[in-house]
């Protein structure tokens, strides 16, 4: 057996099993280049004999579980991994456990307020570190000490969409959605969910990302993360359907649709008001009719109008997504205040809620005024009708006759049109 490189990698005789040590001595790799990926038991052990690995086999089948490693003839396969020094360590969680989502238990997307929930970028907990000496082992069975006792294990605390902040020692909330704790004691954020059904009369608030396999009718939806409806919104208007993320919906009317991402629309919206943060955007052969489309970006759509002249608002603006904020807690705030007695504490949140989202309004429209970063432009790929009116800031262009192909671009804070007649 040939020893390549400084007792790091080893051959067997007939040179088509390869084992690789790792250079902190903590993993070692088996390659298999055999045709058939079959490979005597004693080779193998002849191979780690030779490197001298006693530890970590174990550890390394724990691993390769959890990741679902699986062989593969020609890559290397993790077959030994030692035990990293690690401080002793619990986790303080900052959410309810007593009233969290239970995984394996059946639930109503329409009733998640009654678990604990966490928003994106909030803390979910902290975890707590004994500050003394932890000991490892490396894959020759020799103990590895340190005092480092900011050295954590994800694997063991937590899963997916989590962050662990190694300067604060907490984790992080990278979505939102309903925090629990697994059979494995790992920390966990259920934000998927689904409803294969259509949506009529509902009233609800969910946190996490939504599709529905199905059409939603005079509700009332409010969205902390993206919303995909594949179906039709009809008659949602007072107060609405608000997305804190990305928006995407077949076809839509009398609708008020509002979200903090991208807004995308397949078919046909009419008459609806969009309010976006980010682009707003219609498919081939999709039209938009009547209403009022707002983006704090840019907008794309294929068909906008038709014969009947029938008046569409297209908007480039202000924070429109902060703007149908304020105006939403601002109702719901007057409804309150006509029966006060009892709703002090809501009171005062609700008016903290709109002075924090009105500062931040006003950050957004000062920042206009500094050299712009955005290509602010609305874009026509079909036809756009009569009585359309475009608007970028306070720059208004009016349609007066039928046009194809065409482009609204703000430059130097005014509207550059590209517009062709569908008659040339």
């Amino acid at each position: 057996m040939a020893d390549l490189t400084g007792n790091k990698s080893f051959y067997n005789a007939s040179k088509d099993v390869l084992l690789t040590l790792s250079d902190d001595n903590f993993s070692a790799y088996l390659t298999i280049e055999s045709p058939d990926g079959i490979v005597d038991e004693n080779t193998i052990k002849d191979l780690l004999m030779q490197a001298g690995i006693t530890n970590g086999f174990e550890e390394a089948s724990r691993y390769n579980r959890l990741q679902n490693n699986v062989k593969e003839i020609g890559v290397p396969f993790l077959i030994a991994r030692g035990s990293n020094p690690t401080s002793e360590c619990t986790v303080d969680y900052m959410f309810n456990r007593e009233n969290c989502f239970i995984p394996d238990e059946s639930y109503d997307v329409f009733e998640m307020n009654k678990y604990a929930k966490i928003i994106k970028g909030q803390p979910i907990a902290k975890v707590l570190v004994e500050s003394r000496n932890s000991i490892g082992k490396d894959l020759f069975g020799n103990e590895v000490t340190t005092t480092d006792n900011h050295h954590i294990d994800p694997e063991e605390l937590f899963g997916d969409n989590i962050f662990f902040d190694e300067n604060t020692n907490l984790l992080i909330a990278q979505k939102s959605g309903y925090p629990y704790v697994d059979f494995q004691n790992k920390l966990q954020i259920k934000t998927d969910f689904y409803i294969n059904e259509n949506v009529s009369e509902a009233d609800f608030e969910l946190y996490g990302d939504l599709v529905i396999n199905g059409d939603i009718s005079i509700s009332k939806i409010i969205i902390d993360g993206n919303l995909t409806v594949y179906g039709n919104i009809s008659n949602c208007m007072k107060p609405g359907i608000f997305v804190s993320g990305n928006f995407a919906v077949d076809d839509a009317v009398n609708s008020r649709l509002v979200c903090d991402g991208e807004f995308n629309f397949h078919n046909n919206l009419r008459n609806c008001i969009i309010c976006a943060s980010g682009n707003i955007i219609g498919d081939e052969e999709s039209i938009l009719f009547g209403g009022l489309t707002q983006s704090a970006s840019s907008i794309k759509l294929d068909t906008i109008g038709s014969q009947d002249k029938h008046l569409s608002e297209i908007e480039i603006g202000f924070a429109p997504y902060l703007k149908e904020q304020i105006k939403f807690l601002a109702d719901k705030l007057d409804n309150i205040q006509l029966i006060p007695e009892g709703h002090d504490t809501e009171i005062d949140q609700l008016k903290t809620q709109i002075a924090d989202l009105e500062k931040q309004y006003f950050e957004i429209v000062e920042q206009f005024f500094e050299p712009a970063v955005i290509d602010y432009k609305i874009t026509i790929t079909k036809s756009v009708f009569p009585e359309t009116r475009f608007r970028i800031f306070d720059n208004t262009h009016v349609i007066l006759d039928e046009k194809s192909t065409t482009t609204y671009a703000l430059v130097n804070r005014n509207i550059v049109i590209n517009e062709v007649d569908k008659n040339t």
